[in-house]
């Protein structure tokens, strides 16, 4: 992608998934323009969604320790 001020390349600097639509599947990607450093925001829809949209794995937590007692 080129910028459209100087029409360097545009690297991508920022992904965010949008839920405010009622379809699933839409991001806000963010450009950076490497010589001149403006930035375009774009809204795209990612069709098979990304690997990160799983549900979360179970939190196992370590039990407590317990302190050893001090030696007397």
């Amino acid at each position: 992608m080129r910028c459209m001020g100087c029409g360097a390349e545009m690297v991508l600097a920022n992904v965010v998934r949008d839920d405010t639509m009622k379809v699933l599947g839409f991001e806000r990607h963010s450009f950076r323009c490497v010589k001149c450093h403006d930035i375009d925001r774009r809204l795209v829809f990612i069709k098979h969604g990304r690997q990160d949209d799983a549900e979360p794995l179970p939190m196992h937590t370590a039990p407590a320790s317990v302190p050893a007692s001090p030696d007397d």
